[in-house]
Formats: C-alpha cells, structure tokens, sequence
C-alpha cells in the first residue's frame, strides 16, 4: 500500500478535514459523506486509487479538478490519459457522476468530454506531422498548414464570445476560432517537437478607419534546424494567414487555404515593416524595452545586448519579458541571444524547396503544389506580397 493509501485510510471519517498529499500533488476535502478531489499531479493513477478508495468506502464524488497549469507544464499531448479514462469509466460504473473539471492553461477549463474531443483532435493532427520525415522547421510548417486552413470565425461580439473562441476544446467543439485560439493550436502541435519552442503575445492593431487599438495574440518561435542551418527566434501569425476568400481578388484563381505566407518566420528586427502600425511586442523588459511606436532594428538590438556580440555572459532572464522567457535557456549567452535575433528570414529558394518537401509531406504531388505562394512584403501595404511560384520541374530536382 502506498504511504498516501494508509495516510487516507488513518483518518477518522467522522471529521470533516482537508488532507494536503505533497507527494502527489493533491488535496483532499471531505465533508460528512462528499469528497472533492483537487489534483495538481500527471500521475493520473495515484488519483484514480483515491477515487476508488473513496467510492469503494461509499462516500459521493462532488467534485474532481486537475489542474495542469500548477505542475510542471508540459504539451498535452505529452500526457498518459490512461488512468483519466479509468477513472471516468470507474466513476460511471459507480453511479457517481461529479463535476469533472480540467484547467489545462491559463483561463482554459474544460469538462471531461470536451477535454478528451480535444486530446482526440490534437492526437490526430499530431500524428500527421509525426509520421512525416521531415526536418524541425518542415514540421513547424506542417502545423502552421494545419492551423491556417482553418477560417477564422468568430461566435459574437460580446467579450464572453469572444473568449470561448480563444478556448482550443470550444474550438473542437464549436468550429469558432480567434487569433488567441490559433496560437494555442500551433503550440500544442509543435509542442516537444526538438529544435521548437513556441510562446504567443498580445499586441494592439491600430486600425486606420476607426482609429482604434484592438488586442491580438500573435506568435513567436525559437528554431533551431541543423539541415538548414536555420538558428534564430521569428515571429509568426497564423490569423493573418489563415484563408480568406476575398484574397482570391488579390493573388487569382490559384489562391486557396495554404497559399498564404505573408507573416510567417518574420524576423525580429523586421517586425515593424511586417507589422506596421502594430504595437511592438515585449522582448526586454524595464528600460530595455521600447516605446510602442518603436521597432526593434539591428541598432537598437546591438545597443539592448551592450554592443557586444561576443559577449559569452549568461543572459540574464529577467531582462527577458515573461513572453519569450520560454524561448531563452538558462545556458544561453548574450551572444547566442544577439544571434537569434538577428537571424535572417530564409531566402527565397530555401523557402521554396522547404514548402515543397512539407508539400509532399501533406500528400501533395509534386505537380499540384505548382501555384501561387505568399512570402513576405513588398510595400506599406499590408495586403501586398511577393508571390512565389514554384517551379515544379526545378523543385523536383531539388526535393526528390
């Protein structure tokens, strides 16, 4: 019997009492007959024995929470769900039927069912990406494919509606997604994939013909490719890319869902072409950090990391907004800092032949991916692209 187990089983049920379990990191409420069941821990198992005890001992279930957000936080999909599922399976045999709530991010609670649709989801799009050969920033592509062929819709205008748009588990479960619902679904399809690291922020865009500032969740990942050489921190948008009908008048009859690149692997230092009129999102913090009519330029950049590129002091990480924390090891050094941010988009025929090889990858022949491609931008105007057309002949002897 584990030490919990007898801890449990020693105290008198005629109390009401709380048992704090440190070494699963649980709590324990009962009260009278009723128990409720508040679980920090992954090791589902140990839960589903104190369900077990508890119902075999005739108490009711109320309540049954895990909370992913106050462990160690790890990608979903990083779970064993074994033992969740015993323990609902447990729970219905039993006639007992609590609130069965999972906080699995921040502001993010789910009942059971809708909890596992998403695992469910997320377990099939993951697999996709999993069974292709493809190298760390082919697989990032893979999932940003993923994530903009979905058009964005939104349920209301109310800020409850709103919300639930961001929620991934609403989104498996309505159809509705937002900017904020977007990046969570990119960062759990690349979660603990080696050579990626995302994190997501707000900013504000300020709208030209309302002159207004309205919030928007926009992403940013550490790469690391040795294929293509590829070592430095981009910022991405998979809202902005996703497929929209209309664009059809701007990039022709060949546009569709994955055509869209525009605001993909933006370099740091270019944000303020890519983005114009955005707020800058927060990199430094404190004095390091820039007003939001600023743009961080490679001058800036040298200035915020002291002017010293060789500098192989650790960077320290509370110079780093919590946003991009994620991103920054504890063995990093100032320089490897500057040279992340300084990193280059790809140019232009290492972007191709990557698409093309994440292409194939999808299923595509080599003869369908031929069409338009939107990489980068080419005027103030957001709206305007460079649009790359892949040569399918050249491609194949580049990919296959």
């Amino acid at each position: 019997m584990k030490d919990y187990m007898k801890h449990i089983k020693n105290v008198n049920k005629e109390f009401k009492y709380t048992l704090t379990l440190n070494d699963i990191e649980s709590y324990v409420k009962v009260e009278a007959n009723y128990v409720e069941i508040v679980s920090y821990s992954a090791n589902f198992e140990d839960v589903y024995n104190i369900v077990k005890y508890y119902t075999d001992e005739k108490y009711e279930i109320t309540h049954l929470e895990f909370d992913f957000c106050r462990g160690k936080k790890q990608g979903l999909l990083k779970y064993d769900y074994t033992y969740l599922y015993e323990i609902k399976k447990y729970l219905k045999a039993n006639k007992q039927s609590p609130i069965f709530d999972i906080i699995y991010d921040s502001f993010c609670t789910a009942n059971y069912d809708d909890f596992i649709s998403m695992i469910e989801c997320l377990k099939w799009y993951r697999s996709l990406i999993d069974e292709s050969d493809l190298t760390p920033v082919e697989k990032l592509t893979y999932a940003y494919d993923i994530c903009k062929t979905i058009k964005y819709n939104q349920s209301g205008y109310s800020s409850y509606d709103i919300t639930n748009d961001n929620l991934l588990h609403m989104f498996v479960k309505t159809g509705n997604i937002v900017c904020l619902g977007y990046n969570r679904l990119l960062k759990e399809l690349i979660s603990n994939i080696p050579g990626l690291t995302f994190s997501e922020f707000t900013v504000r865009c300020y709208e030209v013909e309302n002159h207004e500032n309205e919030c928007h969740s926009r992403g940013i990942v550490k790469i690391d490719d040795e294929n293509y050489d590829i070592h430095g921190i981009y910022m991405l948008d998979p809202t902005w890319d996703s497929v929209v009908e209309d664009n059809k008048e701007v990039y022709g009859d060949k546009y569709d869902s994955l055509s869209g690149y525009r605001y993909f692997l933006v370099p740091i230092y270019k944000y303020g072409k890519f983005f114009k009129g955005d707020t800058y999102p927060r990199i430094f913090r404190g004095k390091h950090n820039f007003a939001k009519e600023q743009f961080l330029t490679r001058k800036k950049l040298d200035r915020i990391t002291y002017g010293y590129k060789q500098n192989e002091n650790l960077v320290d990480r509370k110079l780093i907004s919590e946003e991009i924390r994620p991103l920054i090891s504890k063995k990093m050094t100032m320089s490897e800092l500057y040279s992340y941010l300084n990193c280059d988009r790809p140019d232009t025929e290492t972007f191709v032949f990557m698409i093309a090889r994440t292409r194939l990858a999808e299923g595509y022949r080599l003869e369908d991916i031929d069409g338009s491609l939107v990489y980068g931008i080419d005027t103030n105007n957001k709206y305007d692209g460079i649009i790359i057309s892949i040569d399918c002949e050249k491609e194949k002897k580049l990919v296959l």
